[in-house]
């Protein structure tokens, strides 16, 4: 019997998941089953349930369940915080990894969490175009939008400087476009103000 590690990117609408070996190489196609992400708290723990028995080969022995999950999320106690956003609203205040684990028979320290975009960004700086980049920010859209950043083929920490010069693009980018946006008004406005005169 071969040791396997079930991982799942659990979105809004659906999950997708595979099973990989230690080296991260996946043992068979990725599988997608439907999000179910309004149901109750029963039915999706149920559901979560089932897609760990479908993606584990026969064969094989989990021995972890890592997930990507998008957040609000406390990640490093496996506590769900998504509320009001149309998913996952039942998990709220639930703790996951006390859950996963009763539900696989794993310990608890073998059920890992982690923030949606950042497994993608990882993914990329690992396996992708990413790999040769000094800086790199990676956004995700979905059911939700998230971002990570990427230093030297790292996640950035944070509060890294990649943060905060971010967010001064971003700014600059939106008061850019809302002063655009002023000044086209104001500009239609005399417009029309000098045509009715003419008028």
């Amino acid at each position: 019997m071969h040791e396997v590690y079930l991982c799942l990117d659990v979105g809004g609408t659906e999950i997708k998941a595979a099973p990989l070996d230690a080296n991260g190489k996946m043992l068979s196609k990725i599988q997608y089953f439907p999000a179910m992400a309004c149901a109750d708290k029963k039915t999706l723990l149920e559901h979560f349930a089932h897609i760990f028995t479908s993606i584990c080969p026969a064969d094989k022995v989990p021995i972890e369940i890592d997930l990507a999950f998008p957040g609000p999320f406390d990640y490093e106690n496996g506590i769900c915080l998504l509320q009001g956003l149309e998913k996952y609203d039942a998990l709220y205040g639930c703790n996951l990894r006390h859950a996963f684990a009763a539900l696989s028979g794993l310990p608890q320290k073998r059920i890992q969490f982690i923030n949606d975009a950042a497994a993608f960004a990882l993914g990329e700086l690992t396996f992708g175009s990413s790999r040769q980049a000094h800086k790199t920010l990676f956004t995700v859209i979905g059911t939700g939008c998230g971002s990570a950043f990427g230093v030297d083929g790292f996640l950035a920490a944070k509060g890294h400087s990649v943060y905060l010069l971010t967010a001064i693009f971003i700014m600059h980018r939106l008061w850019t476009a809302v002063l655009m946006t002023i000044s086209l008004a104001v500009g239609w406005k005399s417009l029309q103000r000098i045509c009715s005169v003419r008028h």
